[in-house]
């Protein structure tokens, strides 16, 4: 499937972003069309679409910074993405998997065992095991 064409809005918009950063966009009469329509409205995705569109406008570590923003937006307000991203964690610059023993329910026979088990001692950030 084409992804221009996806059932989830913001996986359209990502799309669209792409067509229209991509050095053909002068053969896709259709790009960016969505991202601007999309920023013009008041729809859930609003936000994430006036984002993208102005990455679209910036170059460089300019374009980096609005896209990592757009990313963090996906982050907090689009369910299925929310719920990937919460088994993981912010260490300084890089994301890394949060520990299995944070990621169980609260009040749940595992999180009962995790509780009663001692945990292995929380290594300092930036001097992770490396395997």
């Amino acid at each position: 499937m084409e992804l221009g064409r996806h059932h989830d809005p913001a996986i359209r918009l990502w799309a669209d972003f792409a067509r229209s950063a991509s050095p053909d966009v002068a053969t896709d009469p259709n790009a960016g069309k969505e991202l601007e329509s999309t920023a013009a409205g008041n729809g859930p995705d609003r936000e994430l679409a006036v984002l993208l569109r102005e990455a679209l406008r910036a170059d460089g570590t300019e374009r980096a910074q609005i896209l990592d923003r757009a990313t963090l937006w996906l982050r907090d307000h689009h369910f299925e993405a929310a719920r990937l991203w919460e088994a993981w964690e912010d260490r300084g610059d890089r994301l890394a998997p949060k520990p299995a023993s944070e990621l169980l329910p609260e009040g749940s026979q595992a999180g009962a065992i995790r509780d009663a088990v001692p945990s292995a001692p929380r290594s300092e950030p930036g001097k992770e095991r490396r395997r």
